[in-house]
């Protein structure tokens, strides 16, 4: 078997010998996670998974006042890469990516408490460049939170 018909049962080429979606999609997550190290990067078929943590000091504090530490830290990792990757929207759609999931972490001395957030490319392009706290909490209200897709709060 040659290398061009073990690239095409493998997905990485289209018929005409161009590099497939796929590919380009692979391609763009292994150099993401090469130049980038605060943050790792996933691929889930059509998903950018952006995975990212803050360390967190806070040792005796009431469980309710944790919980809104934890949703502010999670909501300002959000804000940081929603700006972030507002700038490569075209590349992402020209490489066949759908959604972008935020998957943020906290991690405090005895536990991690998390926040997984799913945007499609198109309401990200909807937000406005540099986009705020507030406005993010106010497009998750107005929108039921159906783009947090998982909060682990023990």
């Amino acid at each position: 078997m040659n290398i061009y018909s073990y690239a095409q049962n493998n997905e990485y080429l289209n018929d005409d010998g161009t590099l497939s979606n796929h590919a380009k999609r692979e391609l763009f997550v292994a150099t993401l996670n090469d130049q980038i190290k605060e943050s790792d990067f996933e691929l889930d078929d059509k998903n950018l998974i952006v995975i990212t943590s803050d360390n967190s000091k806070e040792i005796q504090t009431k469980d309710s006042d944790l919980i809104i530490i934890t949703f502010y830290n999670c909501m300002n990792q959000l804000k940081i890469q929603l700006n972030a990757f507002k700038n490569s929207l075209k590349t992402l759609k020209d490489c066949g990516f759908e959604n972008i999931i935020f998957k943020t972490n906290v991690v405090y001395p005895l536990e991690t408490r998390r926040y997984y957030f799913k945007f499609s490319l198109n309401e990200i392009n909807n937000f406005p460049n540099f986009v705020d706290i507030k406005e993010i909490f106010d497009y998750l209200k107005n929108n039921q939170n159906k783009n947090i897709i998982l909060v682990k709060n023990p």
